[in-house]
């Protein structure tokens, strides 16, 4: 039986464009556009990221520890993948 997955990859003639990462106190960060999935490893949750402004074949997992301005999204993302669940 296949499977059917979203498509993630960059599509032929699709710009590389990324957006300059903003400051935030004093420290250069990129916005998340959107939390793509959550996975457990060696007991630390790590979400996968959709960068604002990059294509898809530049997600990337991504400890909490990194996602600080991004709790929003996270939150979003959990009560979606809740809601499913019921």
């Amino acid at each position: 039986m296949r499977r059917i997955v979203k498509y993630r990859e960059q599509v032929e003639g699709q710009k590389k464009i990324p957006l300059p990462p903003v400051e935030i106190n004093g420290e250069k960060e990129y916005e998340v556009e959107e939390i793509l999935n959550r996975q457990e490893r060696r007991g630390k949750t790590k979400y996968l990221v959709k960068w604002k402004g990059y294509i898809a074949e530049e997600n990337i997992w991504e400890g909490l520890e990194n996602l600080k301005n991004a709790r929003g999204k996270i939150d979003k993302f959990e009560k979606g993948r809740f809601e499913k669940e019921i």
